[in-house]
């Protein structure tokens, strides 16, 4: 998720820094802004990254071992816990960036714009093109809906508005982005909007994405909690640290507990059996597991700015290869089901063998990086364009 995915931490913290001349070559809306105030530590930033990564490669393999014949499978176990933690991430960097970068909605909007399509409209576009192909190919496979107004429908990601379920092709992972788009719209409409219609909008927004999106938002605003209080509130830095510790360690526990559950009883782990889009209305119990996951990783970033400096020489260590691997989170998490299922079924060798999983893994793998190199991190030229793009219809206006 992802959220899903957010846009990169490092380059969020990076946009903070002061800097002189001019306000931009870029125009108005890409103008340099004032010294943050409150100021994510890069300690912060790399972990942060670290969460991004792993989370999407829990995901990933989740996804590639229906492609491999169980390889990996045991990270089934946390694939939804792993969206969980986007939800929670993606609040927490959206309400550091509104208080510092994106402090007004034009900027918030580009921002929003260029994370999501740079990658969503060329990952779409390939999942279409793959798809059409491998039902020409190979039509006694499953290749989902690959009409163009599913397509189209999640380009405007309004695929899972109440209780609509489409997804592009057979790329399952895309729903949540269906939730976190709308939580933008409503944090936009809560935060930014004035007077009467702050609630009106706010209303609005809720109204048009329904009680399925809206029973996942107190994830998203957990996180987007913890960093208001982590600059709100005074605690010693060895205390934080405990907390911090504390959380990690409990986390850890959860996943060890998770895979003793899963050992023993043979297929359903606890405490999520299924991601919310598949959920029964009355599974009532898998959104409250999910509810204290999300509680203990908004502690743990909570307390992690407070004593982030604790870490500073291992988050020099790993800073560089996490960050360029944090620039293809995104990326891979939207890519890897269509790509994996393009080579598993167009393999020449039986699914489960070994040279049919190593084409899969190393060939979904190699394919995301590759995309990512000319998507996910060239979101700032599209951060630009739009910019200029709205610099231009301001003097045209005016004119």
């Amino acid at each position: 998720m992802d959220s899903l995915q957010e846009s990169s931490v490092a380059q969020v913290v990076a946009a903070t820094k002061p800097s002189s001349g001019s306000p931009g070559v870029y125009g108005p809306y890409i103008a340099t802004l004032p010294h943050a105030r409150n100021v994510m530590k890069t300690e912060t930033s790399v972990f942060l990254d670290i969460v991004r990564f792993c989370a999407a490669l829990v995901v990933a393999f989740d996804h590639i071992a229906d492609y491999t014949n169980g390889l990996l499978w045991k990270f089934g176990a946390f694939g939804p816990q792993a969206v969980v933690v986007f939800f929670v991430l993606s609040g927490y960097v959206i309400a550091y960036a509104v208080a510092n970068r994106e402090s007004d909605l034009t900027h918030y909007a580009i921002s929003r714009f260029a994370r999501l399509y740079s990658v969503v409209l060329p990952t779409l576009i390939i999942g279409f093109v793959l798809g059409v192909v491998g039902t020409a190919l190979r039509p006694v496979v499953d290749w989902g809906d690959t009409s163009l107004v599913s397509y189209l429908r999640c380009l405007l990601f309004t695929n899972e508005l109440w209780f609509s379920r489409i997804t592009p092709g057979y790329n399952g992972p895309f729903w949540s982005l269906g939730y976190e788009v709308w939580y933008y719209l409503i944090f936009a409409a809560a935060y930014f909007a004035k007077g009467v219609w702050r609630i009106a909008l706010t209303l609005l927004c809720v109204a048009v994405a329904g009680p399925r999106i809206m029973m996942m938002f107190p994830l998203w605003l957990m996180g987007a909690a913890a960093w208001t209080l982590s600059t709100r509130i005074s605690i010693r830095k060895s205390r934080a640290g405990l907390l911090w510790c504390g959380t990690l360690t409990l986390l850890g526990v959860l996943v060890v507990w998770q895979l003793a559950r899963l050992r023993i009883s043979g297929g359903q782990p606890f405490p999520v059996e299924e991601a919310a889009p598949w959920r029964s209305p009355a599974n009532w119990h898998a959104y409250l597991a999910d509810y204290g996951l999300g509680l203990l990783v908004a502690l743990n970033f909570l307390s992690l700015n407070l004593s982030a400096t604790y870490w500073a020489r291992l988050a020099r260590a790993v800073e560089r290869p996490m960050r360029w691997l944090a620039g293809t989170t995104f990326t891979l998490y939207l890519l890897h089901v269509p790509v994996a299922q393009f080579l598993a079924a167009m393999s020449p060798r039986q699914v489960g063998t070994l040279p049919e999983q190593i084409l899969v893994v190393a060939g979904t793998f190699g394919v995301v990086f590759l995309v990512a190199e000319y998507t996910e991190r060239r979101k700032t030229a599209w951060r630009k364009a739009v910019g200029c793009l709205l610099t231009w219809k301001e003097l045209k206006l005016s004119t």
